[in-house]
């Protein structure tokens, strides 16, 4: 007969994490499934349409090519803090430049408002541990980052910032999917 008692808890923590940990995350995935269908869907609408400029063509592309993917969760957890401390010094509203001007223009198509708020959830389903770890990490920077960001106009700034670092991180890391 076995004795279970000796097994430090470290061991069973590993192997309830072993166990738990992938049964949730396919869980996961089943739910959000529908909403990267619709991802899909509002992407191909948005460049069939043919009115986005380069840049905002190059976002649309990215939200598509990461569509599923954990890594981007990953790359969140590490850009998110530079881009809030970065406009905790300088907020967005007082140096917008015409870069940020075309993807907030981009940002009022409901279409892509709706890729950006269902791409969240959607990478926190591929990676649940990480987005558990970015939601703490947003809690302790976000109280300070909502103050600065009282508007609705900076608040759509700091989401398509955080897609920018994002898909900065992602086009010179091993994000890059292969070909």
């Amino acid at each position: 007969m076995i004795d279970f008692s000796n097994i430090p808890l470290p061991i069973w923590v590993m192997i309830g994490l072993g166990v738990v940990y992938p049964v949730i995350a396919r869980a996961l995935l089943r739910i959000t499934h529908p909403k990267r269908l619709k991802i899909e869907k509002l992407g191909r609408s948005l460049l069939a349409d043919g009115k986005l400029s380069p840049l905002q063509r190059r976002h649309v592309e990215f939200s598509l090519a990461m569509n599923g993917s954990p890594w981007p969760m990953v790359a969140l957890v590490l850009v998110a803090p530079f881009v809030l401390l970065g406009l905790a010094f300088v907020p967005p509203w007082r140096n917008e430049t015409d870069r940020d001007r075309e993807l907030l223009d981009l940002a009022k198509d409901r279409r892509y408002a709706e890729i950006m708020d269902m791409e969240l959830v959607c990478f926190s389903a591929a990676n649940p541990v990480v987005a558990l770890i970015f939601a703490v990490e947003l809690s302790l920077l976000f109280i300070p980052a909502v103050a600065l960001l009282a508007s609705r106009r900076g608040f759509d700034l700091l989401k398509l910032r955080l897609g920018e670092a994002l898909e900065q991180v992602a086009t010179t890391t091993v994000l890059r999917r292969p070909a």
